[in-house]
């Protein structure tokens, strides 16, 4: 008689299986789940839970099925090739996603340093005319 395995045990074996398939790795992992939970894991933690040494709470599995971007019903449930593409595809998606939003607060980022400092040169050069016209 097959038993099902346990849902803990799906849920570590998903965990490392979509982890690996949207290349995350367990650092990056540990740093976006953190960011949606009151406390902060690292990555030896993702480790541990990985293997199956330490317990997954539920604001955890919760937080790793948002960042992975599946339900955590689909952490519960092995799925077809289909779901693994699927998967992959939608976990490429919101890098790309999370890349161009980086790319966008950089841009930003550069062009408020733009406006500062040609702020800077138009205060310097009016300061500059005003000492050339009093040398005159």
């Amino acid at each position: 008689m097959h038993t099902m395995p346990a849902p803990s045990e799906t849920f570590v074996h998903r965990l490392r299986e979509i982890r690996r398939t949207a290349k995350i790795s367990q650092a990056e992992l540990a740093d976006r789940v953190s960011s949606s939970l009151s406390y902060r894991i690292d990555s030896t933690a993702i480790t541990r839970m990985e293997r199956g040494d330490r317990v997954v709470r539920l604001d955890e599995a919760v937080a790793i099925a948002d960042v992975l971007g599946v339900s955590l019903d689909e952490m519960l449930h092995e799925g077809g090739e289909v779901a693994a593409q699927l998967h992959q595809l939608q976990h490429e998606l919101q890098q790309v996603e999370w890349q161009a939003a980086d790319a966008e607060a950089e841009a930003a980022q550069a062009r408020a340093s733009a406006d500062a400092i040609r702020q800077q040169i138009v205060a310097l050069e009016a300061e500059q005319r005003s000492g050339d016209s009093a040398q005159s």
